[in-house]
Formats: structure tokens, C-alpha cells, sequence
């Protein structure tokens, strides 16, 4: 039968220390942290573009610019979608006000038999 080993308790201490130091670090680091992160997944996204239009011969700068404004104009689009919806929510709010409170009070008819 095999015998178990376990981690010295200094080992466990330090990698215990490490990990608090670590979130620690990184919890102050947040304002620098974020940014490079979003940019680091905008860059991934925007590779395949980018590297498709550099195999169809585009030059590097045209094709990263074409990349950028091709992800703006979505962006763009997306954002004038939702903010249209929601326009047309916020204008139909006092209907789905009076269906929320025939709805409660119906409920509360129910409940009250």
C-alpha cells in the first residue's frame, strides 16, 4: 500500500502568501490591468480580418486600418440598434406600467378569495 505524502507546511504557507500578494497586486493594478486586457481581446478579435486582407495583398497599415474601421462601423451599428430599442421602449413605458399594475392587481384579487 502506498504511503500519502503531503505538501511541507512551509510550502503550503508560501504558495498561500503568493496567492494573497498576487490578488492583492493585481486588485490594485486594476485601472492599468483592464485597459490591456480589453485591448488585448480587440487585437484578437481584429487578427483574422487583418490577416485575411494581408493574404489578399492589402499592405499591413491599410489592412489594421481597414480592421479598425470595419469593428467601428459594427460597433456603431450595434449601438444605434440598441439605443433605438430602447427609445422605443422607454416611449411605450406607461403601457407596460398600466399591464404590470392590472396584472398585480389581479393577482392580488386571486390571492385574496
Amino acid at each position: 500500500m502506498k504511503e500519502l505524502r503531503f505538501a511541507s507546511p512551509l510550502r503550503t504557507a508560501s504558495i498561500l502568501i503568493i496567492l494573497v500578494i498576487s490578488f492583492i497586486i493585481l486588485s490594485r493594478a486594476e485601472d492599468v490591468i483592464v485597459p490591456l486586457l480589453f485591448s488585448v481581446i480587440f487585437s484578437s478579435m481584429l487578427f483574422p480580418i487583418c490577416f485575411r486582407l494581408e493574404k489578399w495583398g492589402c499592405h499591413k497599415g491599410v489592412a489594421a486600418f481597414v480592421s479598425v474601421l470595419v469593428a467601428g462601423i459594427a460597433t456603431a451599428f450595434f449601438l444605434t440598434v440598441v439605443a433605438t430599442q430602447v427609445v422605443h421602449l422607454v416611449g411605450r413605458a406607461p403601457q407596460f406600467v398600466e399591464r404590470i399594475s392590472a396584472l398585480a392587481d389581479k393577482a392580488e384579487s386571486r390571492n385574496s378569495c
